[in-house]
């Protein structure tokens, strides 16, 4: 038994060495890579505006979309430049009507209420984690838009006759934001 703890205790003590000379004979060493994120990032997401105050008596929610670009003014991401493109339809209304010479051709009227924007402003986001909270202010430009169209129905279903600009008007607006970001 004493020989046995002695050849254990002599390998134990040589162990080291040997691990050692081992990793000598390595000839080339593995490179490793560190990527680092992308300065630039696009993303997006779906929205629901809800009118707020003497609009909410006049107007319903609106769906929609939003997209955005980031690009990144340091190595972590802290501070953004932010670049947002969006819409939101609030209303649409179909009326069916008759052709002024003959009452059997028929065609859709079709009304849109759209918001569209476009801003750029900054954005600072927490540098690590694996939920990153961040907030952005843009200024912007917005533009409320009714918008009819003359469609046909029957074998003319789809077809755009005629469209028009009821209403439009652009406005300067601030828009706040913020969220979580999860990479």
């Amino acid at each position: 038994m004493r020989y046995l703890r002695t050849t254990i205790l002599a390998a134990a003590v040589a162990l080291p060495w040997g691990v050692s000379s081992l990793h000598a004979q390595i000839r080339e060493r593995p490179r490793v890579f560190i990527q680092k994120p992308s300065r630039f990032t696009l993303g997006g997401g779906l929205l629901l505006s809800q009118p707020k105050g003497d609009l909410a008596n006049n107007i319903d929610n609106g769906f929609g979309a939003d997209f955005y670009g980031l690009f990144r003014l340091d190595q972590d991401g802290v501070l953004s430049l932010r670049a947002d493109l969006g819409g939101a339809q609030y209303g649409r209304e179909t009326q069916t009507a008759p052709y002024a010479f003959g009452p059997r051709v028929g065609f859709d009227v079709e009304t849109t209420n759209s918001i569209n924007w476009a801003a750029i402003g900054p954005q600072i986001m927490a540098p690590a984690g694996r939920v990153r909270p961040y907030g952005n202010v843009s200024l912007g430009v917005m533009d409320f838009t009714t918008r009819s169209a003359v469609r046909g129905t029957g074998q003319y279903e789809g077809q755009t006759f005629a469209s028009t600009d009821n209403q439009s008007d652009n406005t300067r607006t601030w828009i706040f934001g913020g969220g979580l970001y999860i990479p």
